[in-house]
């Protein structure tokens, strides 16, 4: 068995140990690992393989080797001879691995241990066996995943002197050392003087005496007693503490065996059974260190003419379990290559995207807007090769991945997928549309295809806008009628859409499938506060948008204002009357004015021409002693109108320049106006110079006699050539003049 004892040899990094029984059976242990390699040719072969891979979705290299702790039939030739030289050995010695009970091989690569690192810095992971093979040579296999810089690193780190691979064996073997060791020397001599001086008279003598005797011998050295203890006290060892201690006992009686004997003999039963087994227990029980009882010396006399000493050697050994650390980073791999080992032997480059393994992927996103767009679900169908996948897209699942075994052409994969889809609409609450839409089939290469159904249809937004300061107080409320027609493809849109002070705007959504097959009809119904309706009958849009005008955005407002003495007059009325003949427009109102008016009503017609703007109008007043006074008719281009209690005719004219002002040569026309009413004493006049054609010029007067309501006109014309000509004073009676151009 292999012992733990001086010498110890350390030969080229080998540990060898010696036996307890055979002188030439010794056992070697490396103190470094190494790679395993095989021969080939004149070349070792390590035992190692670095594979790089790279793909599109993920890169990086395994380094796989094998360990172990063995030597080579040369190197143990070498380790033999020189441990026969060192060891004086007349015989060759034989050396055997280092026989091991348990252990354990630890990896360290790149500053990462056993479990790699946290996949993210040059280790990802590392497998192991946790133990080694706990025989021979001790091989142990480890296998390594690298990222891209991991694999890098250790490539260029091969054609070094030291690797970056670190291997730790932790290994328990058993051995056998000294436990104890008791040795006694007497010197008989001075023990028999001691002892003769001590107790040689007569008499008896109990344990105690004797005892102090023998520390007494201790001390002047005629007994020498050695006890050593070789390996450490604790729970573990007690056995052994217990043994050193009987034999130091055993050591000790046998002086007082010697020299005392006891003075009484106890009586002594017959033993029986369990006597025996008691006796049997007691032998390997420690025994009495002093002796015990009553004794009587005996005079001894020893020849001393051989012997005049006794030496006494009583010791153990025990098996202990051990562990030894053999570490270090590997070496030979990287020497291999200056010897002519080819890196390319030993480092595989693989390509991972082996289109065979590859499928052929394809995903399918739908585009639609299932909110807005009236778009039930899309149904899409892909065809690879002669299989066809079939997917159905909506709001809950707006995308989906379809997979094929790859086919291959050439040695690549074959890409073409040819696809198509369909799209179902939810029903229209109005009209009519289809209910489902087909795509032609397309080819895709790609891996992402997007399928958009506003390929097949549209939803062209028409947006409708009221004016701004559109007068909702007296439309409050617009009903907008949309209409389009497309029979070829069986769509038909008839709605209305209510406009409001509350939802001024709106859009609507024409459904195009192709290009439009004719305009948008709109009519707009206006609905009136005072329940009259104005209507813009139906008419195709220009624009694809709906403007929601006043439809009377020339309206003519007239104030009222009261200079009225209602401590006079009781109330007044003022009738008006609007006509605009060319455009059909005919109103007529009438304006109470009274002192609990606070505020007086005006007078508000929609008109269609802007133009028109003079209003005829008449007053009538109460007085409080039950008088009625009627004024005359008249007119007005003003936005006001004053009542007053002199009830006064007013009349406004417009004065209109020629048209063919230009063709008769004029340069300018200077017109004079007057109106009187003697009776009344009022007298008004008034001049206009026109020089152009389509200009204009109101001229105004009072009177209060109806009969004096006309005016006269005295035209002087003044032409480009220097020539004048002037027209007399001539009455007119109309409330708008064309002055002519000539006579």
């Amino acid at each position: 068995m292999l012992q733990e004892k001086p010498p110890y040899y350390r030969i080229d990094d080998t540990l060898i140990l010696g036996d307890h029984a055979d002188p030439r059976q010794f056992y070697c242990m490396p103190l470094a690992p190494r790679f395993v390699t095989r021969a080939d040719g004149a070349l070792e072969v390590p035992s190692f393989q670095l594979i790089k891979f790279r793909s599109q979705t993920y890169s990086g290299g395994f380094a796989d080797f094998d360990v172990h702790l063995g030597l080579t039939a040369v190197e143990l030739a070498d380790v033999t001879a020189a441990l026969k030289s060192l060891a004086g050995l007349s015989q060759t010695p034989l050396v055997s691995p280092l026989p091991v009970v348990d252990g354990s091989v630890s990896l360290m690569l790149f500053g990462h241990g056993d479990q790699g690192g946290d996949g993210s810095v040059f280790v990802r992971t590392a497998r192991h066996a946790a133990k080694p093979s706990l025989y021979g040579d001790n091989r142990a296999a480890f296998s390594v995943e690298l990222d891209e810089r991991g694999t890098t690193v250790l490539e260029q780190a091969m054609h070094g002197e030291l690797s970056p691979i670190g291997v730790v064996y932790s290994l328990d073997y058993l051995a056998l050392r000294p436990a104890y060791h008791v040795k006694l020397t007497i010197d008989w001599n001075r023990v028999q003087d001691i002892l003769d001086t001590s107790f040689g008279h007569e008499g008896l003598f109990d344990s105690v005496q004797i005892q102090d005797v023998m520390e007494r011998l201790e001390e002047e050295r005629a007994i020498v007693y050695e006890v050593d203890t070789f390996i450490p006290e604790d729970d573990e060892t007690g056995t052994f503490a217990q043994r050193r201690d009987a034999a130091a006992a055993r050591a000790r009686d046998m002086i007082t065996d010697a020299f005392f004997e006891s003075s009484l003999a106890p009586l002594r039963e017959e033993p029986d059974g369990w006597d025996r087994a008691r006796e049997v227990v007691s032998a390997f029980a420690p025994s009495r260190s002093t002796p015990s009882g009553a004794f009587a010396y005996r005079r001894t006399h020893y020849n001393r003419v051989d012997k005049k000493r006794l030496d006494v050697d009583l010791s153990e050994r025990t098996t202990v379990r051990r562990t030894i650390y053999p570490q270090g980073h590997l070496s030979g791999l990287f020497r291999e290559f200056g010897a002519g080992l080819d890196p390319d032997r030993l480092i595989i480059s693989v390509d991972a995207d082996d289109p065979w393994f590859a499928r052929r992927r394809l995903k399918v996103v739908s585009q639609a807007d299932f909110v807005h767009d009236p778009v039930r679900f899309v149904t899409a169908s892909a065809a690879y090769g002669t299989t066809i996948k079939t997917v159905r897209l909506d709001a809950q699942h707006t995308e989906a991945e379809l997979s094929w075994p790859s086919a291959l052409a050439d040695g690549a994969m074959v890409q073409p997928v040819d696809l198509t889809f369909t799209v179902d609409l939810v029903p229209a609450d109005d009209g009519e549309r289809p209910g489902r839409l087909s795509a032609p089939s397309v080819r895709v290469l790609g891996d992402i295809v997007a399928v958009e159904p506003r390929d097949l249809f549209a939803q062209e937004p028409i947006p409708l806008l009221t004016r701004p300061g559109f007068p909702f107080d007296r439309y409050p409320h617009i009903d907008v009628r949309l209409r389009y027609d497309d029979p070829v493809h069986r769509v038909r849109q008839d709605d209305v859409v209510r406009l409001s002070a509350q939802q001024p705007d709106a859009t609507w959504h024409r459904f195009l499938v192709g290009d439009p097959a004719g305009p948008v009809f709109a009519e707009i119904t206006y609905r009136g506060a005072d329940q009259r309706d104005h209507v813009l009958p139906s008419a195709p849009l220009t624009a694809p948008q709906v403007d929601v005008a006043d439809p009377f955005p020339a309206r003519l407002r007239v104030a009222v204002v009261s200079a009225l003495d209602f401590t006079q007059v009781e109330r007044a009325w003022v009738d008006f009357s609007y006509d605009d003949p060319a455009h059909g427009v005919h109103a007529e109102d009438t304006v109470e004015i009274s002192e609990d008016t606070p505020v007086v009503r005006p007078f508000v017609v929609d008109r269609v021409d802007p133009r028109a703007a003079l209003v005829r109008y008449r007053m009538t007043l109460l007085m409080r002693d039950s008088t009625v006074f009627e004024g005359p008719w008249s007119t007005t281009l003003r936005p006001r109108v004053f009542v007053r209690a002199d009830l006064r005719g007013h009349r406004a004219v417009t004065l209109c320049s020629p048209a063919d002002f230009a063709a008769k040569g004029l340069e300018r026309l200077h017109v004079e106006a007057r109106a009187e009413d003697p009776v009344a004493g009022l007298s008004f006049a008034d001049a206009f110079d026109f020089t152009g054609p389509g200009t204009t010029g109101v001229f105004e007067f009072d009177f209060v006699d109806p009969a004096r309501d006309s005016y006269e006109l005295k035209v002087r014309r003044l032409f480009r050539n220097g020539l004048s000509e002037e027209q007399d004073w001539t009455r007119f009676d109309d409330d708008a003049v064309t002055v002519p151009a000539t006579t």
